[in-house]
């Protein structure tokens, strides 16, 4: 048993790490939430109850950022009821699935302290913790793990994971650009001869999974691509909204407030420098981040939270590097360099204890909203009739509760024509307006004052008020009203 032991011992140090990881980040965060992958699950009930693979029964819009976690969810239906708990666990077990391959990548780059900081950081992140529930570690890991094969030279690993990647997000599409073009500066095509280099079972094997997601997507959906970035996109044409790169300084304010995170950006700095000196081959990822960085930017999405913890790979492995990079700093006096060794030892001690110490905080400050919207969703479960059209701003929850009530969507996700209208005088008291309209909900759910034209003009008229759920009994800083509506 022993010689056992000592044979399988990485083997095993591995599956124990990833359980324990995987246990640990459930147990704290089980019931995590956030509005938005609750259109990702309602799409995954919806098919395992045999609607179809839609958000609304009877439309075939594509209404999800990720089509196969939604296939994967509602695998997991048949034998798990509760999706977003299932979810968190996927989560939580894709995040500890990304902090290896970014030890792994650590290994094969010959800086293995780096990779051993990943292994707590990553997993810790708070930016990352935040998307649990999300397709966002999932679509990670599997980035993650392309990188990670591709280093080995392992390329139809590294296709095939990067297609499911781009099947879980779109913006996959970078870091596979990232990839072919460092293989092509490594392996430059001189002469047509040269193709003949291409790696070209892993090309056919990424390409033939696609395909096959087109060949579903392209009859049903009219097209294989999500319709959620063109409305993102769209909604960042308005004044209202933040766009994506001033929106990250927005996301770092509150993290500036705490002194873990400057020493977190002291070492990714020191990192970044070592990785352009000194460790040249990192760059893949802060290629990855910086490509990602701009490719968002150009496009002019607003500001969402999830869509920045893509960068949370290339901070980690900076700031591991930095670490590393204070251990390296050549000096004459053997003193000064052991002080610097346990200062990058002592100041990742302090990083890893500061970050794991915010989970069980995260815990106890979930999103105020998702409470008052299951209620509101489980009350027009049973207070409405299964065909009642339900308009509202926020789908994502009532949405799943409400099923298979068909909902309108004022903020065009569900009924992309909404879309149409964002432009930079819009508001979404526009939109709801033109929904209401345009589709007649049977019943609209309201955040009180919060929308007053429409209150005061639409409602007034057709509406008449059925049941409120004051903020004070739902934990929400605002009031929702619930409205039966009939249109002449």
């Amino acid at each position: 048993m022993f010689a056992f032991f000592r044979t399988h011992r990485l083997a095993l140090s591995i599956v124990t790490y990833f359980i324990f990881t995987t246990i640990a980040i459930f147990a704290i965060l089980p019931d995590w939430r956030n509005d938005d992958p609750y259109i990702t699950y309602r799409f995954a009930e919806n098919l395992y109850a045999g609607r179809g693979f839609v958000y609304n029964p009877g439309e075939n819009i594509l209404s999800t950022t990720s089509p196969l976690f939604a296939l994967v969810l509602a695998g997991v239906r048949v034998f798990w009821s509760n999706l977003p708990r299932a979810a968190n666990l996927i989560g939580a077990a894709s995040l500890a699935g990304g902090a290896l391959f970014l030890w792994d990548m650590a290994r094969q780059w010959k800086e293995p302290r780096a990779g051993w900081a990943g292994l707590v950081l990553y997993p810790t992140f708070g930016l990352l913790v935040s998307t649990l529930g999300s397709e966002t570690p999932v679509y990670l890991a599997l980035c993650l793990g392309a990188l990670s094969f591709y280093v080995k030279r392992r390329y139809t690993t590294t296709a095939a994971l990067l297609a499911f990647a781009i099947l879980f997000r779109g913006d996959a599409v970078v870091l596979g650009g990232v990839i072919a073009l460092d293989w092509l500066l490594k392996n430059p095509l001189k002469t047509f001869a040269d193709l003949r280099k291409l790696p070209w079972k892993a090309i056919a094997l990424g390409t033939a999974i696609l395909l096959v997601w087109a060949a579903f997507a392209i009859p049903y959906f009219g097209s294989p691509l999500p319709i959620t970035l063109a409305v993102k996109r769209a909604q960042g044409l308005m004044n209202i909204s933040e766009k994506f790169a001033p929106g990250f300084l927005t996301i770092l304010r509150p993290y500036t407030r705490n002194f873990y995170f400057w020493t977190q950006a002291g070492l990714l700095v020191a990192g970044g420098i070592y990785a352009l000196r000194k460790a040249r081959a990192w760059c893949l990822l802060i290629a990855w981040a910086v490509l990602y960085f701009i490719a968002y930017t150009v496009l002019g999405v607003t500001r969402y939270f999830w869509y920045y913890a893509p960068l949370v790979p290339a901070m980690v492995g900076m700031i591991g590097l930095g670490a590393v990079f204070m251990q390296h700093i050549p000096h004459p006096s053997s003193t000064i360099r052991r002080a610097l060794s346990w200062g990058a030892i002592l100041a990742l001690g302090w990083v890893a204890i500061s970050q794991a110490a915010v989970l069980p905080r995260l815990r106890q400050h979930p999103d105020e909203r998702l409470q008052a919207y299951r209620l509101v969703g489980e009350w027009l479960t049973h207070n409405t009739l299964p065909q009642a059209r339900i308009g509202t701003l926020e789908v994502g929850v009532i949405g799943y509760y409400v099923l298979p009530r068909p909902m309108i969507d004022f903020a065009g996700l569900i009924q992309p024509e909404v879309a149409d209208l964002f432009a930079p005088e819009t508001t979404y008291q526009n939109t709801a307006i033109y929904s209401i309209i345009a589709y007649q909900p049977d019943f609209i759910v309201l955040h009180d004052g919060l929308f007053p034209y429409l209150e005061e003009t639409l409602i007034t008229k057709n509406c008449l008020r059925v049941q409120r759920f004051p903020g004070a009994q739902t934990g929400y800083s605002l009031s929702l009203s619930v409205y039966q509506c009939q249109y002449p």
